[in-house]
């Protein structure tokens, strides 16, 4: 015959089985969250080295445009008084053309294709 088991070792062993698999979830759960935190990590160093070869460049590249718009106003500070000579001779010869315009008949209507007489089409 069998011998049976006190009952306080049956509840030893339920605690113990239930422990070992509410333990089990936990490591099964924290063995995919690791799994996903790596997926995170490789995709955060990847999106690092992305930028980084991107903006790699940008502070020469700054310091060149900086340079070149330097220049940029060295050089209009040459030319402003000839621009604005320029300037005003154009502003004298579009107002010479408005009063050309404005004496000569018909000047401002364009000219149109002239319309077949009726009858003779």
């Amino acid at each position: 015959m069998a011998k049976s088991l006190p009952l306080g070792t049956i509840v030893v062993l339920a605690i113990n089985s239930l422990l070992s698999i509410g333990l089990l979830w936990l490591a099964v759960q924290l063995w995919n969250l690791r799994r996903a935190l790596q997926g995170v990590a490789q995709g955060m160093e990847s999106a690092a080295r992305s930028t980084h070869a991107i903006l790699g460049q940008a502070p020469e590249n700054i310091a060149i445009g900086q340079h070149g718009i330097h220049g940029f106003r060295q050089n209009y500070r040459n030319w402003e008084p000839g621009l604005a000579a320029s300037f005003q001779r154009v502003t004298w010869a579009l107002s010479l053309i408005q009063q050309f315009n404005r004496l000569w008949p018909g000047s401002s209507q364009g000219r149109s294709p002239k319309k077949p007489a009726k009858g003779n089409s």
